[in-house]
């Protein structure tokens, strides 16, 4: 008993003191969670939500029982199987899950059951969790709160102050008729959400509808957003240093990131997995952990980078110097060197697709073809200190040459005119009037005319624009935002209350479609997977966060 004692204290303090990461469920709650409720959702803190909206809090166990068969240890009430919800539910390993219950005054709690198994009295809520607003605990529970502010029913006049400001509340905005429109049937069943540069609100509407039909309010205006799992959405806002997590099914901000700068651009991978985010106010790459949902690195870069891009094969990062229009390269499997490329300025999108790299120059009406200059390996210590630039490398070696190099100098400043030279390469092609955006898909490029309000299609085989489609539309066409895993776009416009459904395959309009609010930004989730986040059997590793100089 003595050793059970000192274990379980020894684990209890472990909990406390440790650093707060995204909580994970051991994998043996999960998949009995899942095999028992297959479209429950597994929040970040743990947060365990049933279809039905029915919620469980996870309790982190005061000490783990090893060498255990995996299974049902209690259920409150007793042999209640979990499709039935019990009030709660002990395992082997003594994880315990707690359900929330309703009350008459419509806050919430959890059991009234006394005599509480002594794993729940001594287990522990995880110290990330977003504490469901109304809910008050009972004073027996008091020991499983740690540093939590969580009101018991002793203290019901104290307001829960929470930590994430809850400024994040839905708007009913519900016209008397809604305005229906007629989708094709790749768009049923679709959600819109949608910002502007001008309010801290995200506009939602189905897609069948023309006219929102709510809204979620921020507590700034957004300045980037991008969906992740099909169930949250990640928002950058002015002014602020963090990024929210939206929790759509739940609305509400089940976490904030804080990234120490205020974010402008973000690149989501194809997995999922991971995000890069730049401010164009410093010279880093931030790394978020996405199924985690944890701020794990910076890198450091040259210049202040806008315009980010992945490559097609998620190798390469890519972007501007906004100060002299210099384009880089970061290489994310060579240890993040960065690689001068070229320099074109008033660029408005950037690509690298197999060996070249792509410049959409909107003053030029062009696209700029450059090769992909590979890591150049430096001949000396001093001369490292460039990074794999090779530009800086031939400036350098031609310009700072002392001693000794001096005789060399004829040779170093005709490698230095070489340099200079190769910024002006590059094949031109020409392009519709006004080029604003582009898209890599299936080994060609796809480029968007704001004056013509008309796609390019370009074949890098042979360096030629194959076809122009018009879409039919007047305006200014902005951007493209492709639904996932699926080869239509749908073509924004800031100045017409118009989309256009774009097929990248048969390279034809397949509709257009009115709307009743200005669009910033796009986002398309298909609502019959909200819900289903975090299915997947994914146990990412815990990292701190650290900055990678190079």
């Amino acid at each position: 008993m003595k050793k059970f004692l000192i274990s379980m204290i020894i684990g209890l303090t472990a909990l406390l003191g440790a650093p707060v990461f995204a909580t994970q469920l051991p994998p043996e709650v999960k998949n009995y969670v899942m095999l028992h409720s297959p479209d429950a959702t597994i929040r970040f803190d743990g947060l365990i939500t049933l279809p039905d909206g029915t919620f469980y809090l996870p309790l982190l166990p005061a000490y783990t029982a090893k060498d255990v068969d995996f299974g049902v240890k209690f259920t409150y009430p007793q042999n209640k199987a979990f499709e039935k919800k019990p009030e709660i539910v002990v395992f082997t390993n003594n994880f315990c899950l707690l359900k929330l219950i309703k009350t008459k005054d419509k806050t919430l709690t959890v059991t009234s059951l006394k005599d509480l198994p002594i794993e729940v009295r001594t287990g522990i809520l995880p110290q990330d969790l977003l504490v469901p607003k109304g809910l008050v605990l009972p004073d027996s529970l008091v020991g499983i709160l740690g540093d939590l502010n969580i009101p018991l029913t002793s203290n019901l006049k104290i307001t829960s102050k929470q930590q994430i400001p809850q400024d994040f509340s839905k708007k009913e905005d519900l016209p008397q008729a809604p305005k229906k429109v007629q989708v094709i049937p790749e768009l049923k069943d679709k959600q819109f959400f949608i910002t502007n540069f001008n309010s801290n609100l995200i506009y939602i509407l189905p897609s069948e509808f023309q006219d929102v039909q709510y809204t979620l309010k921020l507590d700034s205006i957004p300045r980037v957003i991008k969906e992740v799992y099909g169930n949250y959405l990640l928002v950058a806002t002015n002014g602020k240093t963090y990024i929210d997590v939206v929790d759509i099914k739940n609305e509400e901000i089940a976490k904030q990131i804080d990234i120490g700068a205020v974010i402008d651009e973000m690149i989501i991978t194809q997995n999922e997995k991971t995000a890069y985010l730049i401010s164009h106010s410093n010279s880093y790459i931030y790394v978020i952990d996405l199924p985690t949902m944890n701020f794990t690195k910076q890198i450091q870069i040259k210049g202040l980078p806008e315009k980010l891009n992945i490559s097609a094969d998620e190798t390469k990062l890519i972007y501007q110097d906004s100060a002299n229009g210099d384009i880089y390269s970061v290489e994310l499997k060579n240890n993040y060197v960065n690689i001068y490329q070229c320099t074109v300025p008033n660029i408005s999108k950037l690509a690298i697709l197999g060996d070249k790299v792509y410049v959409l120059s909107r003053t030029r009406n062009a696209l700029r073809i450059f090769p992909y200059q590979e890591f150049v390996v430096e001949k000396t210590a001093q001369d490292k200190s460039v990074m794999g630039s090779r530009k800086s490398f031939y400036m350098k070696s031609a310009f700072i040459a002392k001693g000794s190099a001096i005789k060399n100098m004829h040779k170093e400043e005709k490698a230095a005119l070489e340099a200079l030279n190769y910024v002006e390469e590059g094949e031109t092609v020409e392009t519709s009037v006004k080029p604003v955006d582009m898209l890599a898909y299936k080994n060609k490029l796809y480029i968007l005319s704001a004056i013509n309000n008309s796609i390019d299609v370009f074949n890098p085989q042979t360096n030629s624009v194959e076809t122009t489609i018009p879409l039919r539309v007047a305006g200014f066409s902005s951007k493209f935002n492709q639904l996932k895993n699926s080869n239509l776009v749908i073509v924004t416009n800031v100045a017409e209350k118009k989309y256009v459904v774009f097929d990248l395959e048969k390279l034809s309009v397949l509709q257009i479609n009115p709307i009743d609010v200005q669009m910033s930004t796009l986002t398309v989730i298909d609502k019959s997977k909200i819900g289903n986040t975090m299915n997947k059997s994914t146990q990412p590793k815990q990292q701190q966060n650290k900055t990678e100089n190079l």
